[in-house]
C-alpha cells in the first residue's frame, strides 16, 4: 500500500488543516504521515504532526536544501504551503519536486504572481466581470473621500486598525511625487 506522506510548510496555528488532512486520510483509507514545517519549534501545529521540523526563512540561502533533505530523508510525496511567500518558491520548482517524487500543491507561477499584486488582480477582476472591492492605486488615493483601508501592494498583511492608518498617513506623502 502506498504512503502518502505530506508536509505542511509554514504550519504556524494550522491545526484544523492538519486535522482536516487526517479526517481525509481516515475516509480515503490512505496511510501515511502529516509533518509539518515552520521557524518556531513550538507553534501549534507542531503538536498536531506526527513530526515537525525547524526550517529557516524561504528567503535564506540554506531553506531549500533542507526542504530537500526533509522530502528525501522522510519520503515526502505531497507538499504543501500555507504562507504565499513560499508559493513563489514551490511554484518556481515544481518540476525539480516531481523529479525526486514530491507533488507540490500550488498554483502555476504566473496565478501566484498575479494574485499577489492586489492592484493587478483587481484589474484583471474587472476586466472579467468579476466582482470587487473599489481599488485605487498610489496615484489615485489623493482624490479620494471617505473611509479607506491600506494594503501592501504584495504582500497579505492590511493597514486596519485607525492607529495604524494614522502612522502610514505620516509616513506617506499621499501628494505623489512633486
Amino acid at each position: 500500500m502506498k504512503k502518502y506522506n505530506l508536509l505542511l510548510l509554514s504550519s504556524s496555528n494550522h491545526i484544523q488543516l492538519i486535522e482536516s488532512f487526517r479526517e481525509a486520510y481516515k475516509i480515503l483509507k490512505l496511510s501515511g504521515n502529516i509533518y509539518t514545517a515552520d521557524l518556531n519549534s513550538y507553534c501549534a501545529s507542531s503538536l498536531a504532526s506526527d513530526k515537525h521540523f525547524v526550517i529557516p526563512r524561504s528567503d535564506t540561502k540554506t531553506y531549500f536544501k533542507e526542504l530537500v533533505n526533509i522530502i528525501k530523508e522522510y519520503e515526502i510525496n505531497i507538499l504543501l504551503s500555507a504562507r504565499d511567500e513560499e508559493l513563489l518558491i514551490l511554484s518556481k520548482n515544481k518540476k525539480f519536486f516531481e523529479e525526486i517524487g514530491c507533488n507540490v500543491i500550488v498554483s502555476d507561477y504566473e496565478t501566484i504572481v498575479l494574485c499577489r499584486d492586489k492592484y493587478e488582480l483587481c484589474k484583471f477582476f474587472l476586466n472579467h466581470n468579476v466582482p470587487h472591492p473599489k481599488t485605487y492605486n498610489f496615484q489615485e488615493i489623493k482624490n479620494v473621500e471617505g473611509k479607506i483601508d491600506f494594503k501592501p501592494h504584495s504582500r497579505m498583511s492590511q493597514v486596519s486598525r485607525p492607529w495604524q492608518r494614522t502612522r502610514l498617513w505620516e509616513l506617506v506623502d499621499i501628494t505623489g511625487p512633486a
